[in-house]
């Protein structure tokens, strides 16, 4: 199991409310600026299925409206290609990189939990290494935001559609600057991607309570190489 998402299908809750990782039916689909879409890690865009057997069986399409489950886009930086099928797993240590991962809200509900201020998500990035060092997880990216709509932006929830308040939409986007991988103490090897979501009301700041929904991604491992020279 690569992806997980909670509540699935099976609850009651399902129609209601949703949460999902969507992969684009068209490439203007769930386009943050800056950033890059979920991408389907079987088949090259344009013509996405999704047709994992451990993931599809579990879930079948979610959301509202209903999309297969798509996977984080990593990438070097230099060059930048803009086809959102595009991922490079090998990234140079003196290079750029960037993540990009898209979450979403969605179904009749979604309107209520959206605009409380005391309503948050936090994201987190790990990398795990696989083959170099202890294996302890690094911590690379958490972010706290609340569930209000802003602005089409990356690491803020935004409405899909203006005015069509059924899917709201979150990317969280790393940038990792060169020097980073030096600074997190990391040397060339393979490591593990791992994206989890959780959300939680914090009206009580001193107790937070969170809500049944979560999700959490590991399909993604990336080498980073010795500086490539040419």
């Amino acid at each position: 199991m690569d992806t997980f998402v909670n509540p699935i299908p099976g609850m009651k809750v399902e129609g209601f409310l949703n949460f999902d990782f969507p992969l684009p039916k068209y490439t203007t689909e769930y386009r943050t600026p800056q950033c890059k879409l979920n991408v389907d890690l079987n088949k090259p865009w344009p013509k996405p299925s999704s047709e994992l057997p451990a993931q599809e069986g579990v879930y079948g399409k979610l959301g509202k409206p209903k999309r297969n489950q798509g996977f984080p886009c990593i990438y070097e930086k230099y060059p930048e290609d803009e086809d959102p099928s595009q991922l490079d797993m090998i990234i140079d240590i003196d290079r750029k990189a960037c993540i990009d991962h898209t979450g979403r809200l969605s179904g009749s509900f979604v309107k209520f939990l959206e605009g409380n201020p005391d309503y948050k998500s936090i994201v987190k990035m790990h990398i795990v290494p696989l083959t170099q060092g202890d294996g302890t997880p690094v911590l690379i990216y958490s972010v706290t935001a609340p569930l209000v709509a802003g602005t089409k932006a990356p690491d803020k929830w935004y409405w899909d559609k203006p005015n069509n308040y059924n899917e709201l939409i979150y990317t969280a986007h790393k940038r990792i600057e060169s020097e980073d991988w030096e600074d997190l103490k990391l040397k060339p090897g393979v490591f593990k991607l791992v994206i989890s979501w959780e959300f939680w009301n914090y009206k009580d700041s001193a107790n937070p309570v969170r809500f049944p929904m979560s999700g959490f991604d590991e399909s993604m491992s990336f080498q980073l190489s010795a500086a490539t020279k040419i």
